[in-house]
């Protein structure tokens, strides 16, 4: 923490920073106060029991396959056209 700022991906890298930081408040390099320390404590609690209920995820691997196949990059012609656009105004006989 007195390091500089640090983005966490994960609750077990904010458990190491809470353990580290705790450790160097008790060696006295980081001057916290009383309450700070406790409320660090009780954090580092909290998350190492979230740690150990945590189950691992059971979801399935995620499909590496591309979205699109790669097999046809030839220009698409369709074989269905739309019908001609009629210079007639709504209501009126097409010619």
């Amino acid at each position: 923490m007195a390091d500089g700022l640090q983005y966490l991906r994960s609750n077990a890298e904010m458990v190491q920073l809470l353990r580290a930081e705790l450790g160097r408040a008790k060696s006295g390099a980081v001057g916290y106060s009383a309450g700070a320390q406790e409320q660090m404590s009780r954090e580092l609690a909290t998350r190492e029991e979230y740690e150990k209920k945590r189950k691992p995820n059971q979801a399935a691997a995620p499909n590496r396959r591309p979205r699109f196949p790669l097999v046809a990059l030839g220009r698409f012609v369709s074989p269905v056209s739309a019908a001609s656009a009629s210079p007639a105004a709504v209501g009126e006989p097409h010619r």
